[in-house]
């Protein structure tokens, strides 16, 4: 959950001709496509302050209306039905529902694109990275007609690829994992057009943390020596059926020995303030916070996350080696997620709450359990995955 910045105007970084512009586009249908931009975006400046960049939001270049049926439909649907999100997902991976699902967003966007497209076409980019199928889409339609000379290339940022997020007409793609790449040779995309590099995160999480600032950290938050720390999130939006799973963890904390609970309730007030409500058992804390910008630190001090597997939230977690505890994932995308973290023994799953309940009890009472998993999330990681982006859109 770090800071989600959004620049709707060019930073100059440097004068002179010749600078290398680099427009990234995200659209703010929850909050990791946002955090996937800015992390491309940081480490440009870091490591390529030559570059001139522009991160737009394309949500705040459409009209209101779409916006509101594209973005804040898409997170009604996956808070309020996520089981129709599910068979959306999975009807639209078929050869002709894709077809179809393709025109009518390409229908969508010609109409209400033309504001981002002047975006564009005001900042003349050499490279164009999408951060979402919708940019990629606009911006290949503009290649095609010819108004678009820059490269367009595609972050995906799941630990998985829908139909949607390929087109021919990409110069290049970045996946987030091997089994993303096979996938897509096998959709008939080049593989030399394909690099593995992650999911971008902010470039902190590349960092680590000093033994003296996590000591700092665990003052700050009021965490006690000896007792483990458990993170929960509740993504940037704060949605999730949190305030009850947090009360049924906190009662097998307690009998697990005792535990620290830091709840992330995002930009939800109203579940910070139910979080702060609850009683913690005997042996337990809880501390709920709202929107945090120094997620990089939380999960560097924590021994274990609970949490919705999102791309961001996961890629987070893995370049911290901090196991996952998995509940509520939205079917679809985030199913896929789940998977490859399964997989790859960087986390456990909870069906149903009552399972959360024995999952996390099971967990706090088995720390080589933990220590393998965080081992199993340190060999999953991918923190530089924003600098080999960034190395590559700054290449000519």
């Amino acid at each position: 959950m770090e800071s989600m910045k959004r620049r709707t105007k060019p930073r100059r970084r440097t004068s002179g001709a010749g600078r290398r512009r680099v427009l990234v586009v995200s659209v703010s249908a929850g909050a990791g496509h946002l955090r996937a931009a800015q992390a491309v975006e940081e480490a440009l400046a870091e490591r390529h302050p030559d570059c001139e960049v522009l991160n737009v939001d394309a949500m705040e270049h459409v009209p209101a209306a779409f916006r509101r049926v594209y973005a804040k439909g898409y997170l009604d649907l996956v808070n309020r039905a996520p089981m129709l999100w599910g068979c959306i997902y999975s009807r639209t991976e078929k050869s002709e529902s894709t077809a179809l699902t393709a025109r009518l967003n390409r229908l969508m966007e010609r109409l209400n694109s033309r504001r981002l497209v002047k975006v564009a076409r005001d900042f003349a980019p050499d490279e164009v990275l999408a951060v979402h199928p919708l940019p990629m889409d606009v911006f290949n339609r503009e290649k095609r007609r010819g108004r678009l000379a820059a490269r367009v290339s595609v972050v995906i940022t799941d630990f998985d690829v829908h139909p949607l997020w390929i087109d021919p007409a990409s110069d290049r793609y970045f996946a987030s994992c091997q089994e993303v790449a096979h996938r897509l040779a096998l959709r008939g995309v080049n593989a030399a057009r394909v690099t593995v590099s992650g999911i971008p995160v902010v470039p902190e999480f590349a960092r680590e943390v000093s033994p003296r600032r996590r000591a700092e950290v665990r003052r700050e938050l009021g965490l006690r020596q000896g007792r483990p720390a458990v993170l929960v999130s509740a993504g940037g939006f704060g949605v999730g059926r949190v305030a009850e799973a947090v009360g049924l963890m906190a009662a097998a904390a307690a009998r697990a020995g005792g535990a620290d609970m830091v709840v992330v309730a995002g930009r939800n007030r109203k579940l910070r303030e139910k979080v702060a409500a609850l009683r913690a058992p005997r042996g337990v804390r809880i501390f709920p916070l709202g929107f945090v910008n120094n997620m990089h630190e939380l999960t560097a001090v924590a021994d274990l996350m609970v949490s919705k597997p999102g791309g961001l939230t996961s890629s987070e977690c893995l370049a911290r080696g901090l196991p996952m505890l998995i509940l509520d994932p939205i079917p679809g995308q985030e199913e896929r997620n789940a998977a490859f973290l399964l997989e790859g023994g960087a986390a456990w799953q909870a069906a149903t709450l009552d399972g959360l309940d024995y999952k996390l009890g099971r967990l706090l009472s088995e720390p080589a359990r933990l220590a393998a998993m965080r081992k199993a999330a340190a060999r999953l990681a991918r923190p530089d995955a924003c600098y080999r982006i960034a190395a590559a859109l700054a290449a000519p």
